[in-house]
């Protein structure tokens, strides 16, 4: 498991979007400030996308915040 570092204010990752299918925030630790820890090999489904299963440091143009 490898876990990377993003800013909850500028990144648009899918490990923090609220499409990305992960209710129980498994891939998210908390960090300091505005950044999180994220598991940069979980992989969740994508409600926007039909239910594919998209990797965490994947992006769209359907971002939408979650935190």
């Amino acid at each position: 498991m490898s876990w990377g570092i993003l800013n909850i204010k500028s990144s648009k990752k899918c490990a923090i979007c609220k499409h990305w299918f992960d209710p129980a925030g498994t891939a998210l630790k908390p960090h300091m400030g505005d950044f999180l820890q994220f598991n940069q090999s979980a992989r969740k489904p994508c409600l926007k996308k039909g239910q594919i299963e998209t990797p965490s440091w994947n992006q769209c143009n359907n971002f939408e915040s979650k935190v």
